[in-house]
């Protein structure tokens, strides 16, 4: 098999973990990057799989061993060498990393791209009405900024959970949450609402509270079907969860309800978790400062230096060169979807310090996984991805990749939110430890850079920030614009929560 037929299949199963169509090649065909649901889908190792190992010596990288394709920059896209001083096979790595992020379907949920969906699932995100405390979606993720929050061990009231990552683009990754213990983005959402360190709701609350608004029931019941007719009576507890961690007396009322009530409320749930996996989905950047400049300087354009700081483009240059970060952060969303185990040790508090190895039987058990009841398509791809899906050696300690887009507005950093400036974070990299549970990632090696190169690592960092969605997304759908307007697709595109 030659180098660059190689680097094509590792740029295609990189396309397919980021939901992304790739560009076409000459004597290349077009493909599509998403997986039939009748078609078993490669091993987790291809979805998951990182760019080949840079070229010995010094030598300059094969432009077709990268995400971008092998013929990224044709011919007559300008001179081999640009005025900023890139290579053709410099740009070919940049244009890799250039949006937009274009999702692949989800078939484990049919309403994943019906309107009406998202609609109710944005009414669902931001709803008050769905736990019995103050804490709702936006609670964590506030839609400014970027959907994510300041949340995370000792950062904000010492809450005993993981950092906030941003939702933009969050419905392109393979894999869900720090650990991976979601395998769909809708059996992410569910679990937040019944976690007493999150929501801490539970199965009956939210239904009742989906039938109590006309606003959310009509919307639901034309998407799904009637809710549980035991909703009308008094047969039903107040309250009840089989969340394992909830409590007793909540766990007690469900296992007093018969199997059909269970499966009905349970089946609510994963509604709502879907219509609101269906809002998620356009929570996706086309656009942003770092694109524009990867068009113009992927076509030659001169114009591209005054897209981007000097020293955003030094960044840059120690991003796809030296500084080693493509191992991990390529692809549109700057993100591999894979976990790797950093070498950090653990926070005291965290009930799960062994990452990916102790989530992949919670995922495993889980009643909604791809596979499971309540999946619309427990016989497609993403089901079939579970199949032999066990814990390695590799997964302890490990956590995934985080997007890289908007980074910088969705500190503190770290899975954990240990690095309260993304210095800390780029410095830690560089010079990783040993202390964690499980062996540090062979990709992770220390890289000797001087202030300079950190600080240009860093403005690259800022730099990717991403053009903000229309201004609608940024807050119930009946909800008024600040200037008492509507809103709608074309109004003033600034947050406002």
């Amino acid at each position: 098999m030659s180098r660059r037929w190689m680097g094509w299949m590792g740029a295609l199963a990189i396309w397919a973990c980021e939901g992304t169509v790739p560009p076409t090649s000459p004597g290349v065909p077009a493909l599509d990057a998403t997986l039939p649901t009748d078609q078993t889908p490669p091993p987790d190792a291809a979805w998951d799989a990182p760019p080949p190992d840079p070229e010995p010596d010094g030598a300059a990288p094969d432009a077709g061993v990268s995400d971008a394709a092998p013929d990224a920059t044709p011919a007559d896209a300008g001179p081999p060498v640009d005025p900023l001083g890139f290579t053709a096979a410099e740009r070919a790595l940049v244009a890799g990393l250039m949006g937009p992020v274009a999702l692949a379907p989800d078939p484990t949920n049919r309403v994943a791209d019906d309107p009406q969906a998202a609609a109710l699932g944005q009414a669902l995100f931001f709803s008050d009405a769905l736990g019995p405390g103050d804490a709702n979606c936006p609670f964590c993720h506030s839609p400014e900024p970027a959907f994510s929050g300041p949340l995370s061990y000792d950062q904000h009231g010492g809450l005993r959970f993981r950092n906030v990552p941003s939702l933009i683009n969050a419905a392109a990754q393979p894999w869900l949450f720090w650990d991976g213990r979601a395998d769909t983005p809708w059996g992410q959402v569910v679990t937040p609402f019944e976690d007493p360190e999150e929501m801490a709701s539970d199965r009956v609350f939210i239904a009742r509270a989906v039938a109590a608004d006309p606003a959310l029931r009509g919307p639901y019941e034309a998407l799904f079907g009637p809710l549980p007719a035991a909703l009308e009576g008094t047969a039903l507890p107040d309250r009840a969860t089989p969340f394992p961690t909830a409590q007793p007396e909540l766990q007690a009322a469900w296992a007093a309800l018969s199997a059909a009530d269970q499966q009905a409320l349970s089946e609510v749930l994963a509604n709502v978790g879907k219509a609101i996996a269906a809002f998620q989905r356009t929570l996706v950047h086309t656009e942003g400062p770092f694109d524009r400049f990867a068009r113009a300087l992927v076509a030659g354009d001169p114009a591209a230096g005054a897209l981007l700081s000097p020293q955003a483009v030094e960044g840059l240059r120690l991003f796809i060169g030296p500084a080693g970060c493509l191992a991990c952060h390529h692809g549109p969303t700057l993100s591999d979807g894979a976990f790797h185990n950093l070498g950090q040790a653990p926070f005291a508090r965290d009930a799960h310090p062994d990452g990916r190895a102790g989530a992949i039987p919670r995922l495993l058990a889980s009643e909604f996984n791809a596979a499971g009841p309540f999946s619309d398509a427990p016989d497609g791809a993403r089901a079939a991805r579970l199949a032999d899906l066990a814990p390695t050696p590799a997964d302890v300690g490990a956590f995934r990749t985080p997007t890289l887009r908007n980074v910088a507005q969705t500190g503190p950093w770290g899975h954990d939110g240990r690095y309260e400036t993304l210095q800390a974070m780029v410095q830690y990299k560089l010079a990783p430890g040993d202390d964690g549970p499980g062996e540090r990632d062979p990709l992770l090696q220390p890289v000797a850079l001087d202030d300079g190169q950190v600080a240009a690592l860093v403005a690259f960092l800022q730099a990717l920030d991403t053009d903000p969605l229309p201004a609608d997304r940024y807050r119930a759908p009946d909800a008024a614009a600040p200037d008492g307007s509507e809103g709608s697709e074309g109004s003033d595109p600034q947050p406002s929560p």
